[in-house]
């Protein structure tokens, strides 16, 4: 069973006009705000680029700084190896065999002394 009201009625809690029926908006007003929706979507793009552009500048900065470190890293291995290098010369048995030259015991040739004399 259905309760049917006519328009007329002043029952009350009844409304004989709806929200839609009051609210009346002009055309200026109407301008007004598609113009700020715009202005806030542009505002919103704009925010979303410079937070993505800003992210690739740091990935660029982050990514020389990990090149610079590998090459630190590069350059400290070779000088690691140079200096294991050089102590294994040193504790090699044939450099503990060498001894050490005394002065005495060098001979100079002058230049005028040729080497093949007949």
């Amino acid at each position: 069973m259905q309760l049917v009201i006519p328009k007329s009625s002043g029952y009350p809690g009844i409304r004989k006009r709806t929200l839609s029926q009051q609210v009346k908006i002009g055309t200026f007003s109407l301008i007004i705000m598609i113009v700020l929706l715009c202005a806030s979507m542009a505002v919103l793009f704009l925010l979303r680029f410079n937070s993505i552009s800003t992210k690739g500048y740091v990935l660029r900065k982050l990514e020389s700084e990990r090149l610079q470190l590998v090459k630190e890293i590069e350059r400290k291995e070779m000088e690691i190896s140079n200096v294991r290098t050089l102590e294994f010369i040193l504790n090699s048995e044939k450099v503990k065999r060498m001894v050490q030259l005394n002065q005495d015991r060098i001979v100079y040739l002058n230049k005028d002394d040729g080497l093949a004399k007949k």
